[in-house]
């Protein structure tokens, strides 16, 4: 009788090990799945989102602020003969930034969106690398011409400063003026 006993708790044992593996291998299968078909995606889309507020903020940098200080070196070039070469050179870089790296960077979200949006996520790290690689290079092409292009503006910001200033003096010592002119 021991030796039944002891064989049918080796069987329990066995079944109790064999369910608890199928289990484990049951739960890894889910978990796998999980991962590859739900968690891959939403941080895939997180991704993407990141890459095009990156985007955004840098395309409005370029467009807004840029396009603003080469518009001011525009209207100085168009009064003193020595910014026109610099109005020209800072001209054609912004131009080709926005024309080549610009496009290059929204051509290459937009693929990625594209890809998330049809449900194609089978490689889609290697586009989103290459997606970020463009906005990386779009960024620094955009930090370097708006840093050039503040060290050029800023003499001329002081002075507009400065003017502004000085009209305010100016403007309080004629208010001065008239009203104590009847005391004299």
């Amino acid at each position: 009788m021991n030796i039944y006993a002891s064989n049918n708790q080796n069987q329990g044992l066995f079944a109790i090990l064999f369910i608890v593996i199928g289990v484990l291998v049951l739960l890894g299968v889910l978990g796998f799945v999980l991962y590859k078909f739900v968690f891959s995606r939403h941080i895939a889309k997180k991704q993407l989102r990141e890459i095009q507020r990156k985007y955004n903020y840098l395309s409005g940098m370029l467009i807004g602020n840029d396009g603003q200080y080469i518009h001011r070196l525009e209207i100085v070039s168009r009064t003193n003969i020595l910014y026109i070469e610099t109005y020209e050179h800072f001209s054609k870089r912004f131009k080709d930034i926005h024309d080549i790296d610009d496009n290059f960077a929204l051509n290459k979200i937009k693929q990625v969106e594209s890809l998330i949006n049809n449900g194609h996520y089978k490689g889609i790290n290697e586009f989103i690398d290459e997606a970020r690689k463009a906005v990386t290079i779009f960024e620094e092409q955009v930090n370097k011409l708006h840093k050039d292009l503040y060290e050029v503006i800023k003499p001329e910001e002081d002075a507009r400063k400065t003017i502004h200033s000085l009209k305010e003096s100016y403007r309080e010592v004629k208010k001065q003026f008239y009203v104590s002119q009847n005391d004299l």
